[in-house]
């Protein structure tokens, strides 16, 4: 069905580039927000990602998956954008609705795990982030993973241990 949209969108069938976006939008804005943890810098990296993939489309290989082509394009523009800021990214508390009075100690003691796993994972390097998030959030292969990011496969593999070993230590071993 894909094939056949990008074919359609390459012909300049405009529904066609529209529907591919609409399926694909929240995979890499899900992708972005978890590598920037900044909501509306994610909207707008998803829409730049979109118009280069729309532009670039008649470089997609039809052999390989196309949601792993959006990916490599998405992670590209996290990278670009972070270099363009100079500093590491953060990653904030989820959102909470505001709470009944009768669960506020069990949010506290929530929020408290949040705030460390978050800290935890904001103290990872960009490519550790990178794919954990792809791993375990994307539910990719190491070789997709692989293609996404540039890198052997075994260097994935390295990324991730030392990132989950991070996370283990910076955690006290809880729940890795």
């Amino acid at each position: 069905m894909e094939v056949a949209l990008i074919k359609e969108a390459l012909a300049g069938k405009p529904s066609a580039a529209e529907q591919l976006t609409r399926s694909n939008y929240r995979l890499v804005f899900s992708f972005i927000y978890r590598m920037t943890g900044d909501y509306h810098l994610a909207e707008d990296l998803t829409q730049e990602v979109f118009i280069k993939a729309l532009a670039a489309l008649a470089s997609y290989r039809m052999d390989g998956r196309f949601d792993s082509w959006l990916l490599s394009i998405a992670s590209n523009r996290v990278k670009d954008h972070w270099r363009g800021q100079r500093r590491r990214p953060t990653v904030p508390l989820s959102e909470q609705d505001a709470p009944q009075e009768d669960e506020i100690n069990s949010i506290i003691e929530r929020q408290s795990h949040i705030e460390q796993i978050n800290k935890a994972f904001g103290g990872l390097s960009p490519v550790q982030r990178e794919v954990i998030v792809l791993r375990y959030y994307h539910e990719l292969k190491l070789e997709e993973i692989a293609r996404i990011t540039n890198a052997p496969v075994s260097t994935v593999k390295s990324r991730l241990r030392q990132g989950l070993l991070r996370l283990r230590d910076y955690l006290g071993g809880e729940g890795l």
